[in-house]
């Protein structure tokens, strides 16, 4: 609103020392007002106002009260103006606007021109309130647009429409910001994808379904983290290890490689594909070792291998016979007389010379030593009269009556031929034995007391009973096992220390191949073709009959169960017909399912092996149908009826009937 100001006429006022006004009052010019006095004489037309004698009559009287912020008219019980004769007429503003006329007012001691104009701005490109300003503080005006919203990430700007001067709450053609889902989009428009949401995916390399430690991680979108992310985080035992092989991983099993392959911070723990015996023998020196994983590597552990044998009284090429191979250089020479008797064990000479109890000198003829458990008795030595061959001339006690046979292992039983001497009185010597080797008395072995004519033969491959035949046991060629069924009897006979059966073959669990497998006299007996069925086998086929009822469909789903190419039997020639009924009859008296169908009334009749079956009783070739078969109806499958002699009759498939399999023969 614009404003207009008159000017006024100002005036003086002189100050007085001294009045001679009557200090009652001063009347005003009209007679009518009375004016103030603050006692004093003032002169006439003047007024002390304040009583203050020190700044005299300071007010000067005027008829007109100016409108000049002055009390011209000395009265201050009337406003500034009041009676001034340039206010109260019509004025306007300087601009012609749509403003009302306004009046000439007295406003802060000067004329102001009261001008309202319209109260409120209507946004309509006019000045109404006469303010000087169009359409202040409208937002906007008209049909004015602008654009609002963002457009960063899945946002569309729209725009905003000018209504009543302000811009309309609504984003016109625009998309906000939503919240934000996994979807790899920005969706609340902030410039950032997928922010905030928790880790639900996390990087898989390998794609075995685990990731490594510290592994990049994602939200889960709603359909699933997608190839190369895991939903398993990688959390304690669930880390992998190596995510460039999907071979490794806490869920793999560890191999002998060198590697963590469970990834639980260990390599090739707990000796994977070892614990296997390992090595050639544990004959001699020679010892077994075990499978170990060492260095990534599947070794032989601990074995000791055969060497060459070498003199060092050990078997060290392990083949059961210590030092053997080795020329002998040392016999023993039990009494230390520097004689080996004949026949005495002989051995290697070792580069440290022949051990104690061995001599150098070998046992030939005239250097032999015939009583090894005598130093007194060696070649050259002096014979005397005790029983004894001192000098090893071949007779103890040359001269005397032999009555002493030489019995060296001391199970009184003396080997053919054996050294004789005469018998002192006190009886024979240590070593001897008075018993002759005669026919069925000799000793077969004098180094082995438990080997002569009175011992027990037993299995170890020797000559025990010295009978002239090794292992001779009780019972040994003798038949062992059975013939029935797939088993074969063999023979007993020594196997290394006990009597085994030798060239038997034994009872197998029972199976349905048309055999008696565990050889108890009966063909797959107990539930080996299924519960109640029992089975033949002819001309390379196997048949099963199933002595329990069943819709037509579950009976073919029996026989294939017992193998391939094996369904409901199918009937190709008329010695098949007579086998299949006379066997299924004995059984039971009951009609049987057989593999002779058609899918639907106008169908074909067929085997369940495929091939062609007679569509009537009066159809050429292998037909068995009963007179008037097949009937009509829902009779889609066919069995042997029991009351028409086996001939073929149709039923409805869905009827239980005992049924006979067919397939080929194990």
């Amino acid at each position: 609103m614009r404003h207009s100001y008159l000017l006024g006429l100002g005036f003086g006022v002189a100050w007085l020392t001294s009045c001679s006004v009557n200090p009652a009052g001063l009347a005003g010019g009209d007679g009518s007002v009375v004016r103030p006095d603050g006692g004093f004489s003032c002169p006439e037309g003047t007024v002390d106002l304040d009583g203050d004698p020190s700044n005299g009559c300071e007010c000067i009287i005027s008829e007109i009260d100016y409108c000049d912020g002055i009390d011209n008219d000395c009265d201050p019980s009337t406003p500034d103006g009041w009676n001034d004769p340039s206010l109260g007429g019509m004025c306007d503003g300087d601009d012609a606007d749509f403003c009302e006329y306004g009046t000439w007012v007295c406003r802060d001691g000067a004329p102001y021109c009261n001008d309202p104009g319209e109260e409120v701005e209507q946004c309509d490109g006019m000045d109404n309130n006469c303010d000087g300003v169009i359409d202040e503080g409208c937002m906007c005006t008209g049909d004015d647009v602008r654009n609002c919203g963002t457009d960063v990430g899945e946002c569309v700007r729209g725009v905003q429409r000018c209504e009543g001067g302000t811009w309309s709450a609504a984003c016109d053609g625009g998309r906000g910001p939503q919240p934000e889902v996994c979807n790899g989009l920005d969706d609340d428009c902030n410039g950032r994808v997928d922010e905030g949401l928790p880790a639900g995916c996390w990087i898989d390399n390998d794609r075995d379904g685990y990731a490594p430690a510290g592994a990049m991680s994602r939200c889960r979108p709603a359909e699933g983290c997608g190839t190369g992310w895991t939903d398993r985080a990688p959390t304690s035992g669930n880390v992998d290890c190596n995510d460039n092989n999907a071979a490794i991983n806490p869920a793999a099993t560890e191999i002998c490689n060198g590697i963590d392959d469970n990834c639980d911070g260990r390599t090739d723990e707990d000796n994977p594909g070892g614990g296997a015996r390992c090595g050639t023998t544990d004959r001699g020196a020679c010892r077994f070792g075990a499978i170990t994983c060492t260095m990534g590597m599947l070794r032989c552990v601990g074995a000791i291998e055969p060497m060459t044998e070498v003199c060092n009284g050990e078997d060290t090429d392990c083949n059961g016979t210590i030092d053997n191979g080795l020329p002998n250089g040392c016999w023993r020479d039990m009494d230390g007389d520097g004689f080996a008797p004949v026949g005495a064990m002989a051995r290697c000479r070792p580069a440290s010379g022949c051990p104690t109890g061995f001599t150098m000198r070998e046992p030939t003829p005239g250097n032999s030593d015939c009583d090894d458990s005598n130093a007194a008795v060696y070649p050259g030595a002096p014979e005397v009269c005790n029983g004894i061959d001192n000098n090893c001339s071949g007779t103890p006690d040359s001269g005397l009556p032999p009555g002493c046979w030489r019995d060296m292992d001391g199970d009184t039983w003396a080997p053919q031929g054996a050294m004789s001497r005469c018998r002192p009185a006190s009886g024979c010597p240590t070593g001897f034995t008075m018993r002759e080797p005669t026919a069925g008395n000799r000793d077969c072995n004098d180094n082995n007391a438990a080997v002569n004519p009175g011992a027990t033969e037993v299995c170890n491959g020797i000559d025990d009973n010295c009978s002239g035949t090794i292992d001779d046991v009780a019972g040994v060629g003798t038949a062992c096992g059975t013939n029935v069924g797939e088993c074969t009897a063999g023979t007993r006979m020594c196997v290394g220390t006990a009597l085994a059966c030798v060239g038997e073959v034994g009872p197998t669990a029972e199976v349905c191949d048309g055999r008696d497998n565990n050889c108890d006299g009966m063909i797959d007996d107990g539930d080996a073709c299924g519960s109640s069925c029992t089975s033949h086998r002819e001309g390379g086929r196997l048949y099963v009959f199933c002595n329990r009822t069943a819709a037509a469909s579950a009976g073919q789903t029996h026989c294939a169960s017992l193998g391939a190419s094996f369904g409901l039997a199918s009937i190709n020639a008329d010695a098949e017909q007579t086998l299949l009924w006379n066997r299924a009859v004995a059984i039971s008296d009951n009609s049987w399912w057989i593999g002779l169908s058609r899918p639907n009334p106008s169908g074909t009749w067929s085997w369940a092996d495929g091939t062609a079956a007679p569509q009537s009783d009066t159809d050429s070739g292998v037909n068995h149908w009963g007179t008037g078969q097949p009937s009509g109806g829902g009779n889609h499958c066919a069995r042997m009826n029991n009351s028409d002699g086996g001939k073929w009759h149709s039923l409805a498939c869905t009827e239980a009937r005992r049924f006979i399999c067919e397939g080929p023969a194990p």
